[in-house]
């Protein structure tokens, strides 16, 4: 029995009372397979965004991962993708046009596409459904894509048509045997602003009453 407890990995831990952690730590509360298929969607998302993307963005691992004292008890794997700034006073002044919304979705969904054209090679096809929350500009923008023949084996879901909590508009990833990987796209900040944000985050409503950190830790996984 003492040798099977040695034999088990302990998670390494959050330091408390400080924002940005090193990104091993975020990895290696990962289950395993969870974080070799995490870095692959990173690398994914880092090419698209140096061919069409902004000159300087980052992706960060935050969520549950990092703040529940178990990662474990993390529903999913939550990434947030800043850098896209359309207007040149601070984020919190409402001063971006619809255009900017547009150009903003257009990017998360040609995003979106991509991956699901990488997907489709990998799985051998993917099969689509359209879904939509309601009406309004960007009503049945929403896409779920299936790996053909086998539903459990992959899924690609996008969120565009509108706003979540956060600001952000995005797509969740599930493959067979790890936890969906949610890819939020942040919108008008730059990678300073979306730092800067984190240590005034508050919570989701529908998610009080959650054992979690009150703060909201984060950590660069890729950074340009």
């Amino acid at each position: 029995m003492a040798n099977l407890i040695n034999s088990m990995t302990i998670p390494p831990q959050v330091s408390l009372g400080k924002l940005e952690q090193p990104k091993h730590v975020f990895y290696g509360r990962l289950n395993s397979g969870e974080a070799d298929k995490v870095r692959e969607i990173v690398d994914h998302v880092g090419e698209y965004l140096e061919s069409t993307g902004p000159s300087k963005f980052l992706i960060a691992g935050v969520g549950g991962i990092l703040r529940f004292p178990d990662p474990r008890s993390a529903n999913d794997i939550d990434l947030a993708v800043s850098g896209f700034k359309y207007t040149r006073l601070h984020h919190t002044i409402s001063d971006h046009c619809f255009e900017d919304v547009t150009r903003f979705t257009a990017l998360v969904q040609e995003y979106f596409e991509r991956l699901g054209m990488k997907m489709a090679a990998d799985y051998g096809g993917l099969r689509e459904r359209n879904f939509s929350h309601g009406s309004g500009p960007f009503s049945r923008m929403n896409r779920r894509y299936t790996a053909e023949g086998n539903e459990n084996s992959a899924a690609l879901e996008s969120e565009l048509e509108s706003f979540g909590w956060f600001k952000s508009k995005g797509l969740q990833i599930r493959l067979q045997g790890i936890r969906p990987i949610d890819v939020q796209f942040v919108f008008n900040q730059t990678t300073q602003e979306w730092k800067d944000e984190q240590s005034r985050l508050t919570e989701q409503p529908t998610k009080s009453g959650r054992t979690t950190s009150e703060q909201f830790p984060y950590a660069i996984l890729l950074e340009k």
